[in-house]
């Protein structure tokens, strides 16, 4: 299939993005799988580290009834914006050529979306839409400093026990896990029909 002329992109220049770009984000995700496996230990002995090493709300409702909360808020924040800018620029450099019929829509209303669910896939249709980076910033610092307090209070009062935490984790990778492979099954067996039609 041929490619309009918008769609066309740099090979190199695309990689190489993406690569410099991805690979901070690979880390961060190896920490949280590193965070989510000795989960029941960090939370017993080092509590924040959990929190810098695997931000799940799970884990921060857990950690909450042995952190202060200016340390809660302090190691959260950092830990759970530390990957937002690379979402919102893989969003500017790599889907804004393919959004422009969201843009105005996004213009409108993504700085409160950004607030209220600031998650990679939302950042990077921020950075997609060519939002400004200060503004987005300013939401996605605001909007996880808010869920945080609120994680942090809700822990106080249910209490989270480490293994439960992992259980929750674990299913919920399970299930996505079994979600992917039914997509990737559904794929292929579209790819093998269509390619029995031709």
């Amino acid at each position: 299939m041929e490619r309009r002329p918008a769609d066309r992109l740099s090979t190199r220049a695309l990689s190489v993005g993406t690569l410099s770009l991805g690979t901070p984000l690979g880390l961060l995700t190896a920490a949280s799988v590193v965070g989510s496996a000795l989960a029941p230990g960090l939370l017993a002995h080092h509590p924040l580290l959990l929190i810098a090493l695997a931000p799940r709300s799970m884990f921060l409702m857990a950690a909450a009834p042995h952190v202060g909360m200016a340390s809660f808020m302090v190691v959260g924040t950092l830990r759970l914006a530390a990957a937002d800018p690379f979402h919102f620029t893989l969003g500017r450099r790599v889907l804004g050529h393919r959004f422009n019929r969201h843009r105005e829509l996004v213009a409108r209303i993504g700085l409160p979306v950004v607030a209220v669910h600031p998650t990679g896939p939302v950042l990077a249709a921020a950075g997609a839409a060519g939002l400004r980076p200060m503004s987005v910033a300013a939401a996605d610092v605001a909007g996880t400093a808010l869920q945080l307090a609120l994680l942090h209070e809700l822990g106080q009062f249910v209490r989270v026990p480490a293994w439960l935490a992992v259980a929750g984790i674990v299913a919920g990778a399970g299930f996505a896990g079994a979600a992917a492979l039914r997509l990737l099954i559904r794929r292929r067996v579209s790819a093998e029909l269509q390619r029995g039609f031709s």
